[in-house]
């Protein structure tokens, strides 16, 4: 809407948000951009109906012994529409290589994304460039989760990553794929899964270097099983252990680079 107050009168933006709110029978929400109050000069200020969910994020991560850079990276993000995606690359090998791999394929999925591709065609693009560059040793993983705020629904693809869970209590789902990692071939079809979220529902997503620390050692609980059990409900609590398990496991060892995201989905009504 295009508005300005009358004479030398001035409005709070969030008072006009809930009059338009009872007006539309809708529970509204401003965009970052709008002005804060509302002068005689003419401003646009844009409203959004407010989503049924929100995340509440816990990241650990932990770099190869020996490395000045973790290899992973990974981005949080919403997009607009309800649309928020989590997004984590493992970087071939370690160290400042694959660290600039992997956080140049989170900058440029970004910006596809802020541009209004769909997940789908922006991963799309990113593999051809890979492919394109014609380096197949520097291939990358890519896990990504994209989940409607709306709707109350994930959707995970997946290229050549890890093991990633959603847990419900004590109940947990393991999501895997067999896909290839990007850059390998021209196009890539990956492994789709989705499924609806409750409140209080955890989505957990990690690099191998997780997991291989998990299955490694002789006697110890699978993560699965650990993640089930954990008990905590800050996200970033619930990552710091799920690392420092796995720190242990591995005898205090960091034998390759390790990230840990863990997302917490909470009913907004």
């Amino acid at each position: 809407m295009n508005v300005r107050a009358a004479d030398d009168e001035i409005y709070h933006t969030d008072d006009l948000m809930e009059y338009i709110s009872e007006l539309c029978h809708r529970r509204l929400r401003q965009i970052e951009s709008n002005a804060s109050f509302v002068h005689r000069d003419p401003v646009t200020l844009i409203f959004e109906e407010e989503v049924n969910y929100f995340v509440v994020e816990g990241v650990s991560k932990a770099k190869k012994e020996g490395e000045e850079e973790s290899g992973d990276s990974y981005l949080l993000k919403e997009f607009g529409k309800g649309m928020y995606l989590a997004a984590l690359s493992d970087g071939m090998g370690s160290g400042a290589v694959a660290a600039k791999d992997s956080g140049k394929m989170m900058d440029l999925l970004d910006k596809f994304m802020e541009t209004g591709f769909h997940m789908e065609k922006a991963i799309t693009l990113l593999n051809s460039l890979m492919y394109l560059r014609g380096e197949r040793e520097r291939t990358l993983t890519l896990d990504s989760c994209e989940i409607d705020l709306y709707q109350g629904t994930c959707r995970f693809l997946k290229y050549g990553a890890a093991v990633s869970f959603l847990k419900r209590g004590e109940k947990v789902w393991k999501i895997e794929a067999n896909s290839l990692p990007l850059g390998i071939f021209s196009k890539e079809d990956p492994e789709e899964a989705a499924y609806g979220l409750e409140d209080g529902d955890y989505i957990v997503m990690v690099t191998d270097g997780v997991t291989d620390a998990y299955e490694n050692r002789f006697g110890a609980m699978p993560l699965e099983e650990f993640i089930g059990r954990l008990e905590y409900e800050n996200p970033r609590q619930m990552a710091n252990m799920l690392m420092n398990m796995a720190i242990t496991n591995a005898n205090g060892k960091i034998r390759d680079d390790m990230t840990v995201i863990v997302l917490g989905i909470w009913s907004n009504t």
